[in-house]
This record gives structure tokens, sequence and C-alpha cells, in this order.
């Protein structure tokens, strides 16, 4: 199904939806529509919530649609990219939810400017969330996979929080993530992508 993503101008919040198009091979059925910061409150008025991102399906009802989670798993799902059970849907949610507080942290710290939230979020936050998405992975996963023997949307949640939190240079205490991280970008789609995608400041 095609549709029209609208995001700012970085990575953010939308590149997981980028990401699982990407995944899938069909990054070519939908428009990335990028906006800027100076063109925000105009736009703002389009959007669903008031907030970014947001879809529009190109749908008999131009259907609209924000919040970035709910716009990744239904893609997911549409892609085969969400397990083959319903429990496996289960525990990629699990990993999902997991890094998805992880890249929140990183994104609030960041955005304040905040020196004291920036060391609590490196020096606590952090090793504590990849703490815990280690055992996940160590768990749920197997050939380098977060979740049974496929990509998922886990692996690309994963994949983004890292790389959006700036947090690859921790991996070397996470061997499972480490590994997963590097399998992920191994995906045909995906090394596509990130060979082309736009150079931006987040």
């Amino acid at each position: 199904m095609s549709c029209q993503l609208n995001y700012f101008n970085g990575k953010g919040r939308g590149e997981i939806i980028r990401m699982v198009f990407a995944a899938a091979g069909k990054s070519k059925e939908f428009e990335d529509r990028r906006i800027e910061f100076k063109d925000w409150p105009q736009e703002k008025t389009k959007a669903p919530l008031g907030q970014l991102p947001y879809i529009k399906l190109n749908d008999k009802e131009q259907t609209t649609v924000g919040q970035s989670i709910p716009i990744a798993r239904y893609f997911a799902r549409e892609y085969k990219l969400y397990g083959s059970t319903n429990k496996e849907g289960l525990l990629i949610d699990e990993i999902v939810e997991t890094a998805f507080e992880l890249l929140n942290k990183g994104a609030e710290a960041k955005f304040e400017k905040d020196e004291t939230k920036m060391k609590t979020f490196t020096e606590k936050t952090a090793p504590e969330k990849l703490k815990l998405l280690e055992q996940e992975v160590t768990l749920r996963g197997q050939d380098g996979f977060a979740v049974g023997k496929s990509l998922t949307l886990a692996d690309l949640q994963i994949y983004v929080t890292i790389d959006v939190a700036g947090l690859d240079k921790m991996l070397s205490e996470y061997p499972k993530l480490k590994a997963n991280v590097a399998k992920t970008a191994e995906n045909k789609g995906v090394k596509e992508y990130l060979k082309t995608r736009p150079e931006t400041s987040f």
C-alpha cells in the first residue's frame, strides 16, 4: 500500500517507518516528505494530532494517521516483518517498547541540551536499557536476530535507537546487541537505504 510519510528532515521518530519500508524492499511505495523546522508552524494544522510523524494513505478516504510506533507496526504486519505467530508479535512488541523508551530518553536529553540530563542518560539510563535489550535479544532471538530466525520490527527498532541516540560506541559491552545491529545492516533493502539516505543533523 502506498502512502506519504510526513516528518522533519531528520531521522528521529520517523526513521523507524522509513526502515520498515526499506527492509521490506518497498521504499518506492511511499513518499518521504521531509518538513523543515521553519515550515512546521504552518504544517502543524495539517497533522492529525498536531505532531509528526503522520502518514496519508493512498486509499479512497486518504486516511491520515499519526504516532510513529502504530504506523511502523501497521506496515510491519503488512510486509511480514512481525513474526510468524501472535506470540512472536508479543515478543517483538516487548523489545520495540523497550528500545523506543530508550530513544525517547536520548532525544529528550539531546534536544533540551541539558548537561545533567545527558550525563544521566549516558551513565545510567542507556546502560540500564541496553542491558535489558541484551537480555531480551539473548532470550528471544536466534542467528543474530532479536526475535525468532528472521528480521522483524524488533531488529529495526533496535537499529534505529542505537543509530539515532548515538549509542554505537557502547555496544562493545553488549555483544548480542552489537551482532544484532550488524545483522540488520546486512539486509539488502536496509543496506541500500543507508547508502542513500540524506545526511541530517538528527
